[in-house]
């Protein structure tokens, strides 16, 4: 029965109590209308008897006013006038007797009574008004004895009538009081019992009262006290109320409520402090439901985008140092190739100056020269030789400056390349926002290293644009030496006929060949620079493969997902 209470709904609690209450107010009402109804019967029963009283007091009076009629009637027969008086009244006693009688008749309920009354209104009618008036007529005659005589006889019937009336009135006043006695007895009665009702309407209000608040009171407090927990952030309260009603629903909504509040706090917290230490390979978090629903998508979204990015963080470093590396090489080369172009240029100086000396030479002993043709011939094809080799060299130079100029166009697109992915960097770092911090400053170390090797480039190319431009003026200068040779070796043959002629071209050779030294000169400081510039450049290559290390040293405590 316990159970059945606490299980009841709080509408139909409510609706019992009030329910209860009406029928007990229903049934306080009924004894209220009961207990007037009684008062208003005992109120009329009381008002018909005090109004049988008059009436018999009425009665007893008539009956006595007709022998007063009649006995002043007899006193008086001597006087007309007053004969005519008491005979008048006595007919008029006897009509409010009769209609007294009547009304008085019609107001008793027992038998008795109305037998008793017919004998007095018989007695009345048979003896006592026909004496009187005899007594009357004997009185108008002048008998006075036999009107004396009847009237004593009428008396007796009088006195019988009245003694009638009087114990009539007597047990009126005996059944009034008795009636009064019931009625108030019982109008005690039913305020005792109204009181008692009343007592017990109380009671049970105040039962019923003290039961719903509790009832009500109790499970509020339990929602009250999670309220303040939610509101707290204390997701580990429970409420102990039981109950299948509306209060034990509504505790048992906000047990599960909390239950599932504690559940995605405890798996979303998991998530972000593995995150915090460097863990991101937890696999997407389960879709909650509701409104909860936008928390897992922003959990799986913060994992997928972490991954991505460190991921391309660790690819972007990779590629920028395997890059480095290579335009590392690439400088060592060109160091290497710019030292062997200084050594052959500066045999290529060496083999200028001798023929500078020998042509001297030459022009010094043009007169000897008819007697040494066979010397100056065999000179002449070596010198044809030596030139032959030197454009072989300024060829090599040539092709040496084009791949130089690769490489640098290489190095310029490795430094383009890391700095676009620095950029990237730098852009997913502003979005991870104080997570990102050391990516954006990483980024940016990359990204002006990159700027820097850009910058090389650009000054290696323009120096291999301009040593380029010098090995080619080098190699029209020496094109024509050669041209000059042959024409030495076509002119050995005359050098006989016109000394002169070939003393003007001993000077024009000579002033050639100090032209081929200068630019043989320019030549070698173009050398020079080049393998200043890719030393820089391997050194610079170097820094970037370091700082990519560095980098990669500095993201591989995360763990990501595997690809």
């Amino acid at each position: 029965m316990k159970n059945f209470f606490q299980n009841m709904k709080v509408k139909k609690r409510l609706m019992s109590a009030l329910l209860l209450m009406a029928a007990l107010s229903a049934i306080l009402a009924g004894l209220s209308i009961y207990s007037m109804n009684n008062s208003s019967i005992t109120e009329a029963n009381m008002q018909m008897r005090l109004e049988s009283m008059p009436v018999l007091s009425e009665m007893q009076t008539d009956v006595r006013g007709v022998e007063s009629a009649s006995t002043m009637a007899v006193l008086c027969n001597n006087n007309a006038e007053q004969l005519s008086r008491a005979s008048a009244s006595m007919e008029q006693s006897d009509v409010a007797f009769r209609a007294a009688y009547k009304k008085l008749y019609a107001t008793v309920t027992v038998k008795e009574w109305k037998t008793k009354l017919q004998g007095a209104e018989l007695t009345y009618e048979s003896s006592y008004f026909p004496k009187l008036e005899n007594a009357l007529a004997y009185a108008k005659m002048g008998n006075t004895a036999d009107a004396s005589a009847i009237l004593e006889e009428a008396n007796t019937s009088a006195t019988s009538i009245d003694d009638t009336l009087s114990k009539y009135m007597d047990w009126r006043i005996s059944q009034a009081k008795t009636s009064y006695q019931a009625d108030c007895n019982k109008a005690n009665s039913f305020f005792a019992l109204f009181i008692a009702i009343t007592a017990v309407c109380i009671a049970f209000a105040i039962f019923v009262g003290i039961n719903v608040s509790n009832a009500i009171d109790k499970p509020l407090n339990e929602v009250m006290k999670c309220t303040k927990a939610l509101s707290e952030g204390n997701f580990g309260m429970r409420a102990e109320y039981k109950s299948k009603n509306e209060f034990g629903m509504l505790t048992s909504s906000f047990n599960e409520t909390f239950e599932r509040l504690q559940k995605v706090i405890s798996e979303v917290s998991s998530i972000l402090t593995g995150i915090a230490n460097g863990k991101c390979d937890y696999d997407a978090l389960r879709e909650y439901a509701g409104d909860f629903n936008p928390i897992s998508k922003a959990v799986n979204k913060i994992l997928a985008n972490l991954n991505q990015i460190m991921g391309s963080i660790k690819v972007s470093a990779d590629q920028v140092r395997s890059g480095s590396q290579q335009v590392a090489d690439g400088a060592q080369e060109l160091a290497q190739g710019s030292t062997e172009q200084a050594s052959s240029v500066e045999e290529l100086s060496s083999s200028i100056s001798d023929i500078s000396a020998k042509v001297n030479q030459t022009s010094k002993n043009i007169t000897k020269i008819a007697g040494e043709m066979d010397s100056a011939t065999g000179e002449a094809t070596t010198g044809n030789g030596q030139m032959e080799q030197l454009l072989a060299a300024m060829d090599s130079i040539s092709t040496s400056s084009a791949e130089i100029a690769k490489i640098i166009k290489v190095i310029d697109s490795i430094a383009f390349q890391t700095n676009i992915l620095a950029l990237n960097a730098s852009v997913e770092a502003a979005r991870a926002g104080e997570a990102g911090k050391g990516f954006a400053v990483v980024a940016e170390e990359v990204r002006n290293l990159a700027g820097k090797s850009a910058d090389a480039a650009k000054q290696t190319a323009t120096l291999i644009g301009n040593s380029s431009d010098d090995v080619k003026n080098g190699h029209e200068l020496a094109s024509e030496a050669a041209s000059s040779f042959a024409a030495i070796a076509e002119k050995i043959t005359s050098i006989n006929k016109s000394v002169q002629s070939i003393q003007s071209v001993s000077s024009a050779q000579a002033a050639s060949i100090s032209q081929v030294t200068q630019g043989i000169d320019q030549v070698s400081a173009v050398v020079q620079t080049n393998s200043a510039t890719a030393e820089e450049s391997a050194a610079a290559s170097e820094e970037l493969s370091a700082q990519a290390n560095k980098l990669e040293e500095g993201i591989e405590w995360i763990h990501l997902r595997k690809q």
